[in-house]
C-alpha cells in the first residue's frame, strides 16, 4: 500500500488545482508540494479539461466551482461526458446549498469553503487520496449522495 504522497509506482501522487484565483492557486500549489504532492495548475476550466485530456495522470482534482470561460460544474459535466473518471473535491468562497447537492450527486469526494488554512487543506487533501487508495475513481466519488450537506468540511449546512 502507497503512503499518502505516492501512487502505487512510488511517484507523488499529482493533483490538479484548477481555480481563477491565482493567490489560492499559488498557495495551494506550495503547501501541496511542501507535502511532498506533484501539483498542476489551470486557470480556468477549459484549461483544466485541456491539462486532463493530454494527461492521465491526475490522482485528483481541485475545482473552484465559479471560473471564467468554463465553470467548475461545467468542466465536471464534461468530464463526466467523456467517460473520465478522476476524484475531484469542489472549493469555493460562495455556494448555495442546491449547488452542493448536486456537486455530490455528480461525484464529488469532498467540498472545501474558501478561504482555508493550508494545513488543514492539506489534510482534507490526504484524507480523500487515502479514501482513493485501493478504489476506483467511480468508487471514491460519491455519486449516491452518501454524504449529506452538513458533513461536508467548512460545517455548511
Amino acid at each position: 500500500m502507497s503512503n499518502r504522497v505516492t501512487n502505487g509506482w512510488g511517484m507523488p501522487k499529482h493533483i490538479l488545482i484548477a481555480d481563477d484565483e491565482a493567490h489560492f492557486r499559488y498557495s495551494a500549489g506550495i503547501a501541496l508540494r511542501k507535502a511532498g504532492y506533484r501539483t498542476s495548475e489551470a486557470r480556468s476550466g477549459d484549461e483544466a479539461l485541456s491539462l486532463v485530456l493530454n494527461d492521465n495522470s491526475f490522482d485528483l482534482l481541485i475545482i473552484d466551482i465559479v471560473m471564467p470561460r468554463m465553470s467548475g460544474m461545467e468542466l465536471i459535466e464534461a468530464l463526466q461526458q467523456r467517460g473520465i473518471p478522476v476524484p475531484f473535491i469542489a472549493i469555493s468562497g460562495f455556494v448555495d446549498d442546491s449547488v452542493l447537492e448536486d456537486l455530490f450527486r455528480k461525484g464529488c469526494a469532498d467540498f472545501v469553503d474558501k478561504p482555508i488554512e493550508p494545513g488543514k487543506f492539506v489534510n482534507i487533501i490526504g484524507r480523500i487520496l487515502r479514501r482513493c487508495e485501493g478504489k476506483g475513481a467511480a468508487a471514491t466519488n460519491r455519486s449516491d449522495s452518501q454524504m449529506a450537506p452538513h458533513h461536508m468540511v467548512g460545517g455548511r449546512r
